[in-house]
């Protein structure tokens, strides 16, 4: 079976974890499948992917004719008019558009290359009219537990095309099986059509961490700190970390820095009021994105990660933490407890108090923080890719069946 990976509006550094999990998924086809694999990139992330070339996984750089249409869909302009925005629903999602599509280059390239089933990596399809069968990795319904976090449009739109995609792929993937149950009840789609496909993840060959030296100096970040790598998101709760911080220095009396990794939103400027409201400017660093180089690096040298989103269908930074090693401690949502897999590791994120002293007994308690690490080593067995690459392909077979 050859199978399609379509990542092109995957942008780097700014999906957060639909990016880690499209570049793990490809990683892992190419190495623990019998499958030949296809990517459908763009341009822009072309050398994303190029790396995760092999015998068994080519890569295609589609042309930019995506691009133009999706940044007139998207325009937020377009989007605030509503006479524009429904024009440009109907000039971009109707049975013509796919015709305009398909001369512009991306389908054909597909047929050439003879996909049999396409698989979409993060919510949506692309377009509604495939001839092969199609699957969509639905990672959450975030929409419907923290509707304060998007406008009135974004949840009709989320809603629409989550709804539409995921009744007309051939199967829809999950990571978690509360996702699953989610997609269920808010969109009634058949349990039978949804397979749930719990994340992976192998470490890639270590970083050079005689480059840490290099990196405090250009990021100007002492020898001891707190790390956290996301998108600044509101969900993300950079906010309630910052308050523990506050609580750490203030109630500990423990003045420990804060590193914070990730593409900056536009929600950062409200995250940056809440620094400067706490006189904490000289203790908090935001990097912006980070090369995977330093990441792996920042990682392996933190006193201490902290994961406090309110949250996540499945968090990356949390496998990154434990397979590299460092101490971590992340919040009590979703799948993040089945994922470290110790009670005594995991927090209330909306408890600033409790985070500030679960982060105390980390910082302090060298026995906990040994036993912290010993519990990754034991989890991250589980995660391995060669044992759950077999879920992926076993849903592409039933897609293509």
């Amino acid at each position: 079976m050859k199978v399609g990976i379509f990542v092109y509006f995957i942008p780097i550094g700014k999906s957060g974890g639909v990016q880690r999990y499209a570049e793990q998924l490809t990683f892992a086809l190419g190495k623990y499948s019998d499958l030949e694999v296809v990517v459908f990139c763009a341009p822009q992330n072309k050398e994303l992917f190029l790396q995760y070339a092999t015998n068994k996984v080519s890569i295609v750089v589609l042309p930019k004719r995506c691009k133009y249409l999706r940044a007139l869909t998207n325009n937020r302009y377009i989007r605030k008019s509503p006479f524009f925005s429904e024009l440009a629903k109907k000039i971009f999602y109707n049975r013509y558009s796919s015709r305009i599509m398909d001369w512009l280059g991306d389908y054909k390239h597909m047929i050439e290359k003879k996909v049999d089933v396409i698989h979409f990596p993060y919510q949506v399809l692309d377009r509604y009219d495939f001839n092969i069968p199609t699957l969509i990795t639905l990672h959450d319904l975030q929409q419907k537990y923290f509707p304060e976090f998007f406008t009135k449009d974004e949840i009709q739109e989320r809603d629409i095309h989550f709804k539409k995609s995921a009744e007309l792929a051939s199967r829809v993937i999950v990571s978690f099986e509360h996702v699953k149950k989610d997609i269920v009840h808010f969109y009634g789609i058949s349990p039978g059509k949804i397979d749930v496909c719990n994340l992976g993840y192998d470490a890639r060959p270590g970083a050079d961490t005689g480059k840490f030296p290099q990196i405090l100096k250009k990021y100007n970040i002492p020898q001891e700190y707190l790390f956290y790598s996301a998108l600044t998101w509101k969900h993300k709760n950079h906010i309630g970390l910052i308050r523990a911080l506050k609580l750490l220095h203030n109630t500990y009396n423990k003045k420990i820095h804060l590193v914070c990794t990730g593409a900056k939103s536009d929600f950062y400027s409200k995250i940056r009021l809440e620094i400067e409201k706490l006189g904490l400017e000289e203790y908090i660093t935001f990097t912006g994105f980070v090369s995977e180089e330093e990441l792996q690096i920042l990682l392996k040298k933190a006193k201490l990660v902290v994961i406090p989103t309110l949250y996540e269908a499945g968090s990356y930074p949390l496998m990154e933490a434990m397979i590299h090693g460092a101490p971590v401690i992340c919040s009590n949502v979703t799948s993040l407890p089945e994922q470290i897999g110790d009670q005594r590791f995991i927090f209330d994120p909306h408890d600033t108090a409790q985070m500030a002293d679960k982060m105390y007994q980390m910082i302090t308690d060298e026995a906990l923080r040994a036993e912290n690490i010993e519990n990754s080593k034991q989890q991250i067995k589980k995660l391995e890719w060669r044992n759950r690459i077999i879920n992926f392909t076993n849903s592409y077979q039933k897609a293509l069946n």
